[in-house]
């Protein structure tokens, strides 16, 4: 009676089997609810009628053998009255009653730790899917990027055909934009930038819903609508969204398992789906990036002009590659400290650049200057800096951060501007001292030509060669009046 106790109670399935006709002799309770069936109903059953792995002439053959060897422990799965499979643990040993062979059985119920060991796998298989794809990603191309993640969702949910589209900003169309390799076989569906939700099937309910969906008789389902022309077909079906700023982004979706889609399924679908996002839009940011570096580089070689950040802590310069060129040096040829910087300074503006530099690290004064500097193939550039400093939360200077432009075709300009107003500063001169000298020369010319002609008297000649002699002296008098003298006032 003692031991009759432990078989009732034990937690497993426990019972006798006639190896000739594969019925239960004796059984306890757990095995009837390990597979849905009440006693009377699981004391009709042989072997077959819930093994869901082997074939009736595999289990007898696998019976031959245990009665010659004596005992085996496998792993299978049974079938319950309702039709699920659960993966059972089989521990068999022969026994000897009334001079008779029987099958003494353990029927240990193992699906959940089975289901907890595919989801390890499962998680195992996806991060190093996830990680192989960030390692190849600064590589691959966008397309690329998706269509690797997309294939691994299939893997990874045991799935036949697949789908990754976006879903644009108006929130209301989808850029239908890649299907998986085995889809493609069997699709014609093509490329749309703004196909409609509104006209979408059931397969688009993920994004309306924005949530999971799982559709594991797609084909009986009601107004389901149908799927883009060309589209393969569908038997169950799986969707998960990828929500971002309380948008959805993206929607990817598998199907045609060949068996039902479960929660499992869909923590696999959204975790590779919201890492492929995170690569996606990670990949975007980089290339938007490259592409402004590039046009900062652009508009830095039109301008002449470059930046660069000084590390105090480092002693070292990081420039850009303007930089490097107005120094005529290679871009990125070596990182300068301060004393390499100030050797490139012309040697009559080094104490001004260097007092400039000293005012902005320690007394936090900005400066804009205009320097000489000499370049590393000797000739002399004209520059203007700007620079600040940026310091810590004590207040202690960490960064100087600066922009250097050449503008010695700016200096040089300015200099023959310069040099343009000095000569027609003197032409203005000479020509108003030669107005002056006309100015007094043209009286003393008439008279001379009077006197040489001889039209003059004696008297008259001396005095008008007097007025000549003192005209100077009364055209510029205190008064500031002119005498201009003329034939008709007496010549």
């Amino acid at each position: 009676m003692r031991y009759r106790t432990l078989f009732d109670q034990s937690p497993d399935g426990i019972l006798v089997i006639n190896p000739a006709t594969l019925l239960p002799l004796e059984f306890n309770d757990a095995v009837c609810r390990q597979l849905g069936y009440t006693r009377d109903e699981f004391a009709q059953l042989r072997i077959s009628d819930y093994e869901a792995v082997e074939r009736p002439e595999e289990t007898r053959a696998r019976i031959e053998k245990l009665l010659r060897d004596g005992q085996d422990c496998f792993e299978t799965q049974h079938r319950t009255k309702s039709g699920d499979s659960r993966d059972v643990l089989v521990s068999v040993q022969k026994l000897v009653l009334d001079n008779q062979p029987v099958l003494h059985c353990v029927f240990r119920d193992i699906t959940e730790r089975k289901r907890a060991e595919t989801a390890i796998h499962l998680n195992e298989a996806r991060l190093n899917s996830l990680l192989d794809l960030s390692q190849q990603a600064s590589s691959l191309a966008e397309r690329d990027i998706i269509q690797f993640g997309l294939e691994e969702a299939i893997k990874l949910t045991h799935s036949q055909i697949g789908y990754f589209h976006f879903v644009n900003e108006d929130q209301n169309t989808i850029q239908l934009f890649t299907w998986s390799r085995e889809t493609l076989k069997l699709c014609k569906a093509a490329a749309d930038n703004h196909y409609p939700i509104a006209q979408a099937g059931v397969w688009a309910d993920c994004a309306r819903l924005r949530k999971p969906v799982i559709h594991n008789d797609y084909q009986s389902l009601p107004n389901k609508q149908g799927y883009p022309e060309g589209h393969s077909h569908l038997l169950r079906h799986m969707s998960v969204p990828v929500l971002d700023q309380d948008k959805v982004r993206m929607i990817i979706g598998v199907g045609n398992k060949d068996t039902g889609y479960d929660e499992a399924d869909v923590r696999q679908l959204v975790l590779i789906a919201n890492e492929v996002w995170k690569i996606v839009r990670r990949h975007r940011t980089e290339e938007q990036l490259k592409i402004s570096e590039a046009r900062l580089k652009e508009a830095e070689r039109i301008a002449h002009l470059g930046n660069w950040d000084y590390d105090l802590a480092h002693d070292t310069f990081s420039c850009s590659d303007e930089a490097y060129r107005i120094f005529g040096c290679r871009p990125q040829e070596f990182i300068p400290t301060r004393k390499e910087f100030l050797n490139y300074v012309h040697p009559e503006d080094r104490a001004r650049v260097q007092q400039a530099i000293d005012g902005a690290l320690y007394r936090n004064q900005p400066y804009n200057i205009d320097y000489r500097i000499v370049t590393a193939d000797g000739r002399d550039c004209s520059v203007h800096a700007q620079a600040e400093v940026t310091v810590d939360a004590g207040g202690n200077p960490r960064r100087m951060l600066g922009t250097l432009q050449d503008v010695t075709g700016r200096k040089q300009l300015e200099a023959q501007y310069l040099r343009a107003q000095r000569v027609e500063s003197i032409g203005l001169l000479a020509g108003g001292i030669a107005h002056d000298l006309n100015n007094v020369l043209a009286p003393i010319l008439m008279a001379v030509d009077l006197l040489r002609e001889g039209t003059l008297d004696a008297e008259r000649a001396n005095c008008k060669i007097g007025r000549c002699r003192d005209f100077p002296s009364r055209r510029n008098d205190k008064s500031g009046s002119e005498e201009r003298v003329s034939p008709a006032k007496g010549w």
